[in-house]
């Protein structure tokens, strides 16, 4: 078994909206949703395939960041739950961070405040919190707005 990790493609889209439905449940973006955050214009989309010893590649995980000038927003980070903890995340997202290139100087993201891994994930990855936004979610979640800091003279505690 090994994992591949590689830019999206619209193909993707089926299998990326079913692991966000799996992990995400009201807050998935839908199938048609995906499809444009996969394709659209200022957007880096990466995928891990976990491909078996017989070559059978399935999707496990998607990373996608919308650029605009020197700013990254990370859209998602999802990785199947049969396959956390293995390192994927980071991997996604190390390599979407290398997509984007020397312009982008910062990345943002909202996370739910109530996700206390991915919170933890996001801080360990160099990540602060620099907001909140209330009941940011469909169920009334607040969402954490967190920041990393890109390029030559960045610093941050994660590397």
């Amino acid at each position: 078994m090994s994992i591949v990790i590689r830019p999206a493609v619209v193909s993707d889209a089926v299998a990326v909206a079913r692991l966000e439905a799996e992990l995400m449940g009201p807050d998935a973006w839908s199938e048609s949703a995906v499809r444009d955050e996969l394709t659209g214009p200022l957007r880096c989309a990466i995928v891990a395939d976990h491909v078996s010893d017989r070559g059978r590649a399935r999707l496990v995980g998607c990373a996608v960041l919308l650029v605009v000038g020197d700013t990254a927003d990370l859209q998602r980070i999802v990785v199947a739950r049969s396959h956390q903890r293995r390192g994927i995340a980071g991997r996604l997202l190390g390599r979407v961070l290398e997509e984007v290139g020397d312009e982008v100087r910062r990345v943002l993201l909202e996370v739910r405040a109530d996700n206390a891994d991915g919170v933890g994930f996001y801080l360990r990855n160099g990540f602060t919190e620099i907001a909140r936004r209330t009941a940011y979610y469909a169920d009334g979640a607040d969402a954490i707005v967190m920041q990393r800091p890109l390029g030559p003279g960045a610093q941050y505690a994660g590397g």
